[in-house]
């Protein structure tokens, strides 16, 4: 059985989970029986309609997102099956945007995205896009008489 599973089944049982670390932190697993990964329990939590359970693990993805892998995480394939997490990943990504770390691996997500290497790469542009220029000029538009 996997440690997902077995952490599923005793969190069915005790209300109590305990999430390793994202694959993109770097950090080796180590292999702990009571441990599993949070965006595995996502997917069961989503499966089984159990809201709390989402949360926890929803709420410990967020946790561990850094200037290091906000743009791993949210290029990836779990981010795109999950609109609730990629919404979450962009805000993130936006406000972790002027770290040092972040652009220049932005700009190598978009030299793989123009070149088609990421298929839903324009998924999450978009979004950026959106969060940031949209929403914005919409702020700008209330506060202020438009200039042009």
């Amino acid at each position: 059985m996997s440690p997902s599973w077995k952490a599923f089944l005793a969190y069915l049982y005790t209300q109590e989970i305990s999430f390793a670390s994202l694959k993109s932190n770097g950090i080796p697993r180590t292999a702990t029986k009571d441990v599993c990964s949070p965006k595995s329990m996502y997917r069961l939590a989503v499966k089984a309609d159990l809201e709390s359970l989402k949360e926890m693990a929803f709420k410990n993805i967020r946790s561990q997102l850094t200037p290091s892998n906000i743009v791993t995480e949210v290029f990836s394939k779990f981010a795109y099956q999950h609109p609730d997490i990629l919404d979450m990943e962009v805000r993130c990504l936006i406000e972790k945007f002027t770290d040092p770390l972040v652009y220049p691996q932005w700009e190598r997500k978009m030299e793989e995205v123009a070149r088609g290497d990421c298929p839903h790469g324009a998924l999450v542009v978009n979004r950026v896009m959106r969060l940031t220029l949209l929403e914005r000029a919409s702020l700008d538009e209330n506060l202020q008489p438009s200039a042009c």
